[in-house]
């Protein structure tokens, strides 16, 4: 039987296939062999269509990869009578064959499968004699490829693997580095140190072709490649060079924070419109949906099955340590949450987390209140952030006050200047990183790197046990455990993680 290619649902897409459909090999699929067999400039572009739609996957940036780490952290507390969702993390009780795990590890070597497959394809094809503008479309695509594939190893990373350390990173266990789509080696874990090599690597390839720039974009752009630069220097503790990428995205006229008080009510204000909307010039990079084409809906775990907003069915709350973080001048607040009674038998009325409130365009075309929103996966505002960070470990203070006073301009009603120092400093950057990037799926990461660890205080009417539970910043589930599927594949080497026991 032919192998029939997963991305080749990619062409049938104009036909009315949705992104779920990328998951299914139809009896009329193209056969692998038959794909791309010569610079055909309309299938490379049809091709990276059907990478990009993988994006949209609920599994990874429309769901568990963009909601679980946060939910399994400290910021939200399960409501008693709660649909479970989540439920494994967030009790951290999750094991190898936890659902949650397996879809991101699993939607993300998907993801790179197809990166490899047409970075291998249109690697073995002869261009002499190709039009220069055929060749160009080639270039264009193998740099979001190449992008696309260092993104997909930095999350795998960031979740699958410990933080990064230099001194001790050519020891610790990677991920399974694969770059072919034949041929591929038995799977086995790569150092620390080598996977983030293989994302540096694509994204020097990626800044090499990509040229296109522009705010609030669904496609790889100059600004998405230094902000994911920034974002893995971060990470690695290279914050010299995480200041200077983060440093290009800032000073890049194509960007701007939303302003959170230029409004009479804080959600008309331009921040609260991005949420809404999912655009505006401080998006750098978003995963773009339709009704007809959308991936999983954000806000579903924090409102739940409810009518025109009235009837109010959330799985989880927000922290009551996290509401006392925003001060009364501050409009995210307001933008995230919103006080409401909920349809549960003990009538529990709380401030619910607003953030994902469904994109108003897409809801008016599907005449229905869907919850879904096109995931940011970068912001101006976690730039801002990561520069400060860096700032601070190279003992820069005053420009790192000097970002954090930027942010909160645009966030807090009258807001001066910070001028906080040492300890006290890295705190306001902690606090400022829950403030701004709430259920963006950054915190669990960040304690991690932190070397921190939690302890949740119970609140009415949520789940107890788990609202009270302390979490060290040894915990092995910090870095999530390896599928055992992968684990028990025939000819697999991979080696597990602690959480795996």
């Amino acid at each position: 039987m032919k192998k029939i290619l997963i991305i080749a649902m990619s062409l049938l897409v104009s036909a009315g296939f949705t992104a779920c459909d990328l998951d299914r090999y139809p009896d009329n699929g193209i056969p692998e062999g038959e794909i791309l067999t010569k610079p055909d400039a309309q299938e490379a572009q049809q091709i990276i269509f059907g990478i990009y739609s993988g994006l949209k996957s609920a599994g990874l940036y429309s769901g568990v990869m963009t909601l679980g780490p946060d939910i399994q952290s400290d910021l939200v507390q399960a409501v008693i009578g709660f649909s479970n969702n989540y439920g494994e993390l967030y009790r951290w009780t999750a094991k190898s064959t936890n659902s949650e795990v397996e879809a991101v590890y699993g939607n993300l070597y998907a993801m790179i499968a197809r990166c490899n497959f047409f970075l291998e394809k249109s690697a073995a094809l002869d261009f002499s004699g190709v039009l220069p503008d055929v060749v160009e479309v080639f270039h264009k695509c193998q740099g979001d490829v190449y992008f696309i594939r260092a993104l997909c190893y930095s999350e795998l990373i960031r979740l699958y693997c410990k933080a990064y350390d230099p001194a001790t990173a050519e020891s610790e266990l990677g991920v399974s580095i694969v770059t072919t789509y034949k041929n591929i080696p038995k799977p086995h874990r790569s150092s620390l140190k080598v996977s983030y090599e293989q994302v540096l690597s694509d994204l020097r390839m990626a800044e090499s072709l990509v040229k296109r720039d522009g705010f609030g974009s669904p496609y790889v752009t100059v600004g998405a490649i230094q902000s994911l630069y920034a974002r893995v220097y971060l990470y690695m503790n290279e914050w010299e060079s995480a200041v200077e990428a983060a440093t290009k995205v800032i000073d890049n006229p194509n960007y701007e924070l939303a302003d959170a008080t230029n409004g009479r009510d804080p959600r008309t204000s331009d921040y609260a419109q991005m949420w809404s909307t999912d655009d505006g010039r401080e998006v750098i990079f978003k995963v773009a949906m339709s009704y007809t084409d959308r991936g999983g809906a954000l806000g579903l775990p924090f409102l739940g099955a409810q009518v025109n907003y009235k009837q109010f069915v959330p799985d989880y709350v927000p922290a009551e340590w996290v509401l006392n973080l925003y001060s009364a001048q501050d409009v995210r607040k307001a933008v995230f949450f919103q006080m409401q009674r909920t349809a549960y038998y003990h009538g529990l009325t709380w401030p619910l987390v607003f953030k994902f409130p469904g994109n108003v365009n897409i809801d008016s075309e599907a005449q229905q209140l869907m919850l879904t929103n096109e995931p940011k996966i970068f912001r101006l505002s976690e730039i801002y952030l990561i520069r400060a960070e860096a700032n601070y470990r190279l003992d820069n203070e005053r420009a790192a006050n000097d970002d954090i006073t930027a942010l909160r301009r645009k966030r807090i009603m009258g807001y001066g200047m910070s001028s906080a120092s040492g300890e006290q400093l890295f705190e306001e950057i902690r606090n400022e990183r829950v403030r701004e990037l709430f259920m963006e799926g950054f915190r669990l990461s960040d304690l991690k790197r932190w070397g921190l660890g939690f302890s949740r205080k119970a609140q009415e009417s949520t789940v107890e046990g788990a609202n009270t539970l302390k979490v060290a910043a040894s915990a092995p589930l910090f870095t999530w455990p390896i599928p055992k599927h992968e684990l028990d594949a025939t000819g697999s080497e991979v080696e597990p993680n602690e959480s795996n026991d």
